[in-house]
């Protein structure tokens, strides 16, 4: 993490990161970094939670689905089948 914030266009930013297995995760942010990775990692579980819901499994979409009541009780019950 750089503790200061970097310039770039007149916008103030901070980048944090952490080694995965093999990889090594970058955050670009302009809140506080310490928390950055932290944060980023509960974003990508809701990240990869859509994805399962739409096109790599539950194929959401495809109900054609409009009222909002029924979309919501559809969402929790594919949320807990993925669970």
């Amino acid at each position: 993490m750089l503790g200061q914030p970097l310039q770039m266009l007149g916008h103030s930013f901070y980048v944090a990161a952490s080694r995965l297995k093999d990889e090594l995760l970058i955050v670009v942010t302009n809140k506080n970094p310490k928390k950055a990775i932290s944060i980023y990692n509960i974003r990508w579980e809701i990240e990869i939670l859509f994805a399962c819901l739409k096109t790599l499994g539950f194929c959401l979409e495809d109900t054609y689905l409009t009222p909002p009541e029924r979309i919501d009780r559809l969402i929790f019950t594919l949320s807990i089948a993925f669970c």
